[in-house]
């Protein structure tokens, strides 16, 4: 009898406790304030699945698991939710830099423009059997079309050997999500001992694994890359590059680190970057000059035909100014000289530009201008991006590589990447007058997942004196001023939902039958030109986030426009 009561009272004993709440999580308050702006919700960018990443470095580096991140390979992006489920939600882009399906665990790159909140991984190996640990987790989403905020719990944790090969695995007590992973496992100083890879079927123990694995993800080193602002004037001039390892505990006997540029059509250029204190910089040329000086890609229109070539460096006199032609974005000739700077100034007066020398092919010509209409300056398909690489040796062993494209400022592809990341950049001007509408929800529920870029057959616009509305393919958008005034060029921040009588600027989104609801949004006018209700010329950038999602659809809408 005494036997059995004893094996009934170690049975009790040995039991770990299943719910957090007989843990002391006051002893995890002040963790937790840290903790949970470091954590965020992961989308997956396919299925939509969400699971879970947090912050282990300032410079917005994240990690999650493989399993995570299984639908996005290196190099391709996903999206981070911060706040989940309040007020404050909002949302960035993150990059796939490193996985390992054997490991389990994949480290992100966060496009923060400021220092993040980060966790330190501790160490997992004097941990006892029982001890609790802070997990921070998302359920499932209770309502429809809105993520779930992060729930805390104190959990139990207990250790056992997970596989062959002397990994460390850890189980732990509690219920979570198994469709939700990377959750971290926080000890009482505040650090990082494992994450949560997943749950096996109706077990209440989450398998998770010790922070010596993501350590093996941190032996090699990270590069962060920090190329120029390229435009369309000094895309022939030597500029600055400059790149930051972050060894990660590497030991590197002989480190160097090299610059491998390439644009279409020409070769790889590469340079060894000079050390500087913590940083590698080096001084390069974007797009290789012509050795001849034949640099500047014109086109040219007269009252008979058109030809496009290349032109050299050469003084010109506009009235009493003198510009060089690279600083030149176009001519009108007729009816009367318009000159446009690559600025956005113009310049009126009579030009001393009567002909022109163009290199065409193998060919030289010279040009009379005396009937031209019209001359542009023509930045080629080949030079919207440069595509950089930065490689770091040792020794002779690369042991880490970061490839980037560098996009020219002013050219849409810069514009849809500036508007993804929140910002408005000033588009260059055009060499000759672009439609198009390109809008991008592929992140967020109110547009369905769409996306699409539509040329001016698939366009019509709606008339109208004080708005702008239009319908490409499946979309539908109407910018609207405050109530009693027009749209003019400018600035609109504030942008609410579009109703009769209001006081702030409206925005409305249809895709399909969907209509945006409960939004806020920006959006920016370059230009704009109407004419008794009929539109002559727009150009809007504009982003719109869903209040209870955050995820934004952001475009870029051009008619008649003289910018790109």
């Amino acid at each position: 009898m005494v036997a059995k009561y004893l094996l009934v009272f170690w049975f009790f004993l040995l039991l770990p406790p299943i719910f957090a709440e007989a843990a002391d999580s006051n002893a995890y308050a002040d963790i937790l304030k840290k903790a949970k702006p470091a954590t965020a919700l992961m989308l997956r960018p396919v299925s939509g699945v969400m699971g879970t990443a947090f912050c282990i470095d300032s410079h917005g580096l994240f990690v999650t698991t493989g399993y995570s991140a299984r639908e996005t390979r290196p190099g391709e992006e996903t999206r981070l939710i911060f706040n989940s489920g309040t007020p404050d939600q909002k949302s960035v882009y993150a990059r796939v830099i490193r996985v390992d399906q054997k490991l389990d665990v994949a480290l992100l790159q966060a496009e923060v423009s400021t220092p993040w909140p980060a966790l330190e991984l501790g160490s997992d190996e004097q941990f006892t059997n029982f001890d609790d640990v802070l997990v921070l987790s998302f359920p499932p989403p209770t309502e429809p079309k809105q993520y779930p905020a992060v729930v805390a719990k104190v959990e139990t944790r207990s250790s056992f050997r997970f596989d062959a090969s002397a990994f460390l695995g850890l189980r732990v007590y509690g219920s979570f999500n198994p469709e939700n992973r990377g959750h971290p496992l926080i000890d009482r100083t505040g650090k990082v001992v494992g994450l949560v890879i997943g749950v096996t079927g109706g077990d209440p123990k989450s398998m998770a694994i010790p922070a010596r694995r993501i350590r093996q993800l941190l032996a090699s080193p990270l590069i962060y890359f920090d190329p120029p602002l390229l435009t369309a004037s000094n895309r022939h001039e030597a500029l600055p590059f400059s790149a930051s390892p972050v060894m990660l505990g590497y030991d590197a006997k002989d480190l160097h680190a090299d610059l491998e540029l390439s644009s279409k059509g020409e070769p790889t250029r590469r340079f060894r970057l000079q050390k500087d204190k913590t940083d590698y910089r080096v001084s390069a040329i974007p797009f290789p000059t012509d050795k001849d000086g034949w640099n500047l890609h014109i086109a040219i229109t007269c009252q008979n035909g058109s030809a496009k070539g290349k032109a050299k460096e050469q003084d010109i006199q506009i009235g009493n100014d003198f510009f060089v032609l690279s600083r030149i974005r176009s001519i009108v000739f007729k009816p009367e000289p318009v000159v446009r700077l690559n600025d956005g100034r113009e310049m009126h007066g009579a030009i001393n530009l009567k002909s022109l020398k163009l290199k065409m092919g193998e060919q030289i010509v010279n040009l009379n201008l005396r009937d031209a209409v019209s001359l542009y300056d023509t930045v080629p398909p080949e030079s919207d991006f440069l595509q950089c690489s930065i490689i770091l040796s040792d020794g002779d062993r690369e042991i880490a590589r970061l490839d980037q494209n560098d996009y020219l400022n002013g050219t849409p592809p810069f514009t849809m990447q500036s508007l993804r990341l929140g910002k408005f950049n000033k588009p260059a001007l055009a060499s000759e007058p672009t439609t198009y509408v390109h809008v991008d929800g592929r992140e967020a529920y109110m547009s369905g997942g769409q996306a699409g870029l539509f040329n001016a057959s698939e366009i019509s616009f709606f008339p109208a004196d004080v708005a702008v509305g239009l319908k490409a393919g499946e979309w539908q958008l109407v910018f609207s001023p405050p109530h009693g005034e027009k749209l003019s060029p400018g600035e609109y921040r504030n942008v609410k939902d579009q109703t009769i009588n209001s006081r702030s600027p409206g925005i409305a989104i249809r895709v399909s039958t969907q209509w945006t609801g409960n939004v806020s949004a920006e959006f920016v006018i370059w230009e704009l030109e109407q004419d008794k209700g009929v539109l002559k010329r727009v150009a809007l950038d504009f982003i719109c986030r869903n209040l209870s999602i955050g995820l934004p659809i952001h475009g870029s809408i051009r008619y008649n426009s003289t910018f790109q």
